[in-house]
């Protein structure tokens, strides 16, 4: 039987083998750094907020924790936001990139309906479109930010 309390693990492991199937490598070391400090910034920020709020919780989704905050979940959001900024730079019509940002939330999504059906997220004054919209957010946000680093170097 399934314990949800791997969920961080496993999820973790799939989003670093998603970007490594869409990824070159030599691109992966020249976004790490960038996928460090957006990925786990965000999702560590995100999951205080929340928790400060009392919006969501955690119920044992993940064997390493940290003041509520599920560590090897947090750490997904490295590989995949190196991922989307790698996809991001790849494709330059507008609605690939519309689409980009549309697309990656719904895995934000499907994630939480997974938890909340397992009973390791709880949601107070929250749903899921919520959580799509903010995560619409964020995505169009780490797009911004790097376009503007990149503009920055040119």
């Amino acid at each position: 039987m399934f314990s949800v309390a791997y969920t961080g693990l496993i999820v973790l492991a799939g989003s670093i083998l998603f970007m490594f199937l869409i990824v070159p490598i030599e691109r992966i070391k020249k976004l790490l750094l960038i996928g460090l400090v957006a990925g786990i910034g965000i999702a560590i920020l995100l999951v205080y907020v929340m928790n400060l709020f009392d919006f969501w919780t955690f119920h044992g989704a993940d064997v390493l924790n940290l003041y509520g905050i599920p560590i090897f979940l947090s750490l997904a959001w490295v590989p995949l936001v190196i991922a989307f900024i790698h996809l991001f730079t790849e494709f330059y019509q507008p609605w690939q990139r519309v689409g980009l940002v549309l697309l990656f939330p719904a895995g934000a999504i499907i994630l939480h309906y997974l938890l909340l059906q397992k009973g390791a997220l709880t949601y107070k004054s929250w749903n899921l479109f919520f959580t799509y919209i903010v995560s619409v957010i964020i995505h169009f946000g780490i797009f911004v930010w790097f376009e503007a680093k990149v503009q920055l170097k040119n």
